[in-house]
């Protein structure tokens, strides 16, 4: 996305109390199950009704959550119902997938820039 990720920063603060270290190990597992998650979503050809990537994008909310990522939190709650109801044809979840791809990569390096802002103070 264009737009500046909506990145929870006092939530991170509150996670960074005692330093880094525990929000590297959360930016560390999140970066693994997305990159799953992202093959996963380039991979499967039945997007609308399929319950194993709804429950996966179930799972990125929580994460996006846990990282303070609010706007990809939103989107993941948004594109799990949209893959539970399978109301929208194959192209239009495509093009959210896509939009969900892309505000991954963006949260990964906003909060990979938050620990290097941390880190420098």
């Amino acid at each position: 996305m264009q737009n500046e990720v909506q990145l929870d920063r006092e939530w991170l603060g509150s996670l960074c109390s005692a330093g880094t270290d525990f929000l590297k190990d959360l930016l560390w597992l999140f970066r693994d199950q997305t990159h799953s998650y992202i093959r996963l979503l380039n991979s499967t050809s039945e997007l609308p009704g399929n319950s194993a990537l709804g429950d996966l994008t179930h799972k990125l909310k929580g994460s996006a959550s846990s990282l303070g990522l609010r706007r990809l939190a939103a989107m993941s709650q948004e594109f799990e119902n949209a893959v539970r109801l399978g109301a929208e044809s194959h192209r239009e979840l495509k093009k959210r997938a896509e939009s969900l791809m892309a505000e991954i990569v963006a949260g990964e390096s906003a909060v990979e820039h938050y620990i290097e802002e941390i880190e420098k103070r």
